[in-house]
């Protein structure tokens, strides 16, 4: 019986060594770079837009309407630097008829997706329009993003009946310098 205990104790130590052998472990590390690149991605949703001139709802002596157009919506992806902001500037061809200087107001999410700017004249030289965008994301949404009204500024006396011009603007999403 001795001998049998001796034998189921040998067995055991030997079973409970091969154990430890097969439960060691082993760990090893490596680093996974990660690179976050400056993105500046600006869209245009809406469709060209219409402002006009007309007499509606005025008195013979009065000043014409102006009917603006807000069916614009800038959507923009901006990833900037720590500390760093964008704007978004507008600048015209200046095919703007005699009389009418077209003007831009901006309406945003807020935060860093910027603050608008309201009645900003347009010309051939860019102006800001939309100011301190930080790193954001608008949105995709049929009415995400900036939402512009386009409208204009009139010089009465330099009116004269013109048919409908196209005025090209051009938008541009930079870094704030």
């Amino acid at each position: 019986m001795k001998r049998m205990t001796s034998f189921f104790v040998a067995g055991l130590v030997i079973l409970g060594l091969a154990g430890a052998a097969f439960s060691q472990t082993d760990a090893a590390n490596h680093n996974v770079n990660i690179t976050v690149n400056a993105i500046a991605q600006l869209a245009i949703v809406g469709g060209d837009a219409s402002v006009s001139v007309d007499d509606t709802g005025i008195t013979a002596g009065e000043q014409p309407n102006v009917n603006e157009d807000a069916t614009t919506y800038l959507q923009y992806t901006s990833i900037v630097a720590s500390g760093n902001t964008r704007i978004l500037t507008a600048l015209t061809d200046g095919n703007e008829p005699a009389g009418c200087e077209l003007k831009a107001s901006a309406v945003t999410g807020g935060g860093t997706e910027g603050t608008g700017l309201t009645d900003v004249a347009l010309s051939t030289s860019a102006a800001n329009v939309v100011t301190g965008i930080g790193t954001c994301a608008t949105g995709t949404g049929g009415t995400d993003g900036a939402n512009i009204t386009y409208g204009l500024n009139l010089t009465f006396a330099s009116l004269v009946e013109t048919a409908s011009t196209a005025v090209q603007v051009t938008w541009t999403l930079t870094d704030d310098s």
